[in-house]
């Protein structure tokens, strides 16, 4: 072969190889996706302190100015997706200026699989926020960072086979001295097995260990309140499609809750939730929501909390870029208490709430939301009602 000839196969290689170097590093740069956004919001609330309508009250009306910044970063190499988002958001009061603040929030997920039949989750998030008024008897100013680290695995057996074990760890610290007994550590594992149908649905078979301890509680400082608690729940989960225009799902089991050292006030109750929608026709769908829970009391003096609840929706499309939705919920709130005056009785909140959002999505980048909303609470103890409209009008920008 002559030098010429020689010379020519070197670029020939050398083209290829940068040639396919590039397809390479598309692909990969295909792979990776970063997405910023901003989102700005305007609030009206005419009972910002959520205090009781009486007297001499007062009841203070607000209007809210909400800056958000946020970035969302997808990783998919192979099988793998990997997401990463992170928000930051800025609260600026016209008229009680002091409760201006900053809050955050981080997500990051893996979704991982192994072959055909191993799959799962590994999940971190952590949040700041201010603490809701509803539960707070003054007007001071409080935060909580909520921590949350999760793991679940997936086994599928065969097509119609599966099963399912998470744990995870949840932590909740607040910022006020004053209610550092309320500070909540939880460790959760749950072991599911499934039945699958399709196109009908599944069914299983869940069982939930809940371990919980609230590291600043003493027996001494705070008599009658739980230190720690274990709670059970074993389900039976579904999901089941009757037609094609409607879906069934949930889950409907039993509940038991063991605490120390108030262990003459462990619970055991029916506990569950069921999620029904169905499409009425092109344009319409509506849906029903019933559940019934036990959680943990974020600053009110009690052990825990039953919350049973119903909520329907109906949603409109009016065109393709507009649609309604209007929302109808009620609650039964009632808390477990042994830290009670004698003669009172333990509390118990009936809690009604109403709100009709209109979503326009005039460009592909470009949201904008319209809502209106009334909430009312009537309690059992005094000055713990409210009546509060909130309005919002909340406009996302894509990039």
């Amino acid at each position: 072969m002559t030098r010429s000839a020689t010379g020519s196969w070197h670029w020939r290689r050398f083209a290829l190889s940068v040639v396919l170097g590039l397809a390479g590093w598309q692909a990969q740069a295909q792979q990776f996706d970063v997405s910023p956004f901003a989102t700005g919001e305007i609030i009206y609330d005419d009972n910002l302190f959520r205090v009781e309508s009486a007297p001499g009250a007062n009841q203070v009306t607000d209007v809210i100015g909400v800056a958000s910044v946020g970035l969302t970063g997808e990783f998919s190499p192979g099988l793998q997706a990997m997401n990463l988002t992170g928000l930051w958001r800025r609260f600026e009061y016209k008229t009680s200026d002091e409760l201006n603040h900053d809050e955050y929030q981080l997500d990051g997920r893996w979704e991982w699989k192994a072959g055909r039949r191993f799959e799962g989750l590994l999940r971190a998030q952590a949040e700041r926020s201010q603490d809701p008024f509803e539960f707070r008897d003054g007007q001071e100013q409080s935060f909580t960072v909520d921590r949350l680290y999760e793991l679940t695995g997936t086994y599928h057996l065969n097509s119609l086979f599966r099963t399912e074990l998470s744990t995870s760890y949840t932590s909740r610290a607040g910022s006020d001295p004053d209610d550092a007994a309320f500070d909540l550590d939880e460790q959760q594992v749950d072991l599911a097995g499934f039945y699958r149908r399709d196109p009908i649905g599944e069914l299983g078979l869940g069982l939930t260990i809940l371990d919980g301890e609230f590291p600043h509680r003493s027996e001494q400082a705070n008599p009658g309140l739980a230190t720690s608690y274990r709670q059970y729940s074993g389900e039976v989960r579904m999901r089941w499609s009757p037609s094609a225009i409607s879906t069934l799902n949930g889950a409907i089991g039993v509940t038991r809750r063991e605490q120390t050292p108030v262990a003459g006030r462990d619970f055991s109750a029916a506990t569950g939730r069921l999620d029904y929608n169905r499409s009425i026709s092109g344009r319409t769908r509506v849906g029903v929501q019933a559940s019934r829970r036990i959680w943990s009391t974020e600053q009110v003096d009690a052990n825990f909390a039953t919350d049973s609840g119903i909520r329907t929706q109906i949603e409109w499309q009016w065109s393709v870029k507009t649609r309604f939705r209007l929302e109808v919920e009620r609650r039964a709130v009632r808390y477990q208490s042994d830290v009670l005056i004698a003669g009172q009785q333990a509390r118990k909140d009936d809690i009604s709430r109403g709100r009709l959002t209109a979503f326009w999505q005039p460009l592909e980048r470009l949201g904008v939301q319209l809502s209106g909303s009334r909430e009312r609470r009537d309690s059992n103890q005094a000055g713990e009602s409210y009546e509060v409209w909130v309005s919002r009008l909340t406009l996302r920008l894509g990039f």
